[in-house]
């Protein structure tokens, strides 16, 4: 179980850096091809691609956990088991060993 949660964690981490080692090497293939107008045009376009796929992928994540968790912390029941939660820490807190 923790193997998985390590994953979730690693995952963003790895996407971010095969993104910015996708950027690196495209921008360098753009200036290694810098007098070839066509390589230049696919290559940035390419380039302008993975940023829209990031872009689109991030803003869909902020839109689904804002719709999910949304009704969650709007949810009375789960206002008064936080609630509950914070009363029982407090005590714990203050409850002598």
């Amino acid at each position: 179980m923790r193997v998985k949660g390590a994953f979730k964690t690693v995952r963003n981490y790895v996407v971010a850096f095969a993104l910015a080692a996708l950027i690196t090497s495209l921008v360098i293939a753009i200036y290694l091809t810098r007098l070839n107008l066509p390589w230049t045009a696919f290559l940035t376009g390419i380039l302008v691609a993975a940023v829209l796929s990031l872009v689109s992928r991030a803003s869909r994540a902020e839109w689904i956990m804002h719709s999910v968790l949304r009704p969650l912390y709007t949810s009375p029941a789960l206002r008064l088991q936080w609630h509950a939660i914070r009363v029982t820490d407090g005590h714990l807190a203050n409850a002598n060993p």
